[in-house]
This record gives C-alpha cells, structure tokens and sequence, in this order.
C-alpha cells in the first residue's frame, strides 16, 4: 500500500487522500456528498477497500477518511467487492 501511495503521489499529481470503506464502520466522517466533493482536482482520492473480512483496522485507522457504509431498505450490507466498488462510485461520480 505503501508504494502504491507514493506511486500515486509521483505519477498522479501529489500525495492522495485515502478513504477506507468497510460495512462494519463504527466511526465514519464521509458521506456520500462528501465523497463527491473529494475528487477536486487539487489532490488525487485512493480508496480502499476490504474483501471477507474487511480491511486491517491500522489501516482504516490511517485513513484521511472514513466513508459511511451503503444502506440499503434492510438491515443487510455486505457485499461482494465488486458490487460495493460499482456502487460506491457510482454515488461518487455520477452528479444527481
């Protein structure tokens, strides 16, 4: 992860801010607005995101933020990787 921030930080126009997702998320900073608010074009946005059993707790605890889980009409929210990557970006790309 380590490389892959200092790469982004090289190559994508300085150092990232890093946003750790979960579906566990006991403190989150982040909505969803303000995840779109994020991609300003003064820094570039990396998000993390956990498979099975999520992502180290070192890690979202070093995230710059930590983005709400999705809610759906019931209690259930875990998802596969790929369904929560395509949903996420897509409340964060595409401008209602």
């Amino acid at each position: 992860i380590a490389s892959v921030l200092a790469d982004v930080a090289l190559n994508g126009g300085g150092k990232p801010l890093t946003v750790a997702t979960s579906a566990r998320m006991d403190h989150s900073d982040l909505d969803y607005a303000g995840l779109r608010r994020l991609p300003d074009g003064s820094r570039p946005v990396v998000l993390f995101f956990g498979t099975a059993w999520g992502l180290a707790p070192e890690l979202t605890a070093a995230a710059d933020y930590r983005l709400a889980p999705i809610q759906g009409s019931s209690g259930y929210n875990h998802l596969a990787v790929r369904s929560a990557v395509s949903i996420i970006l897509d409340r964060m790309l595409v401008r209602t």
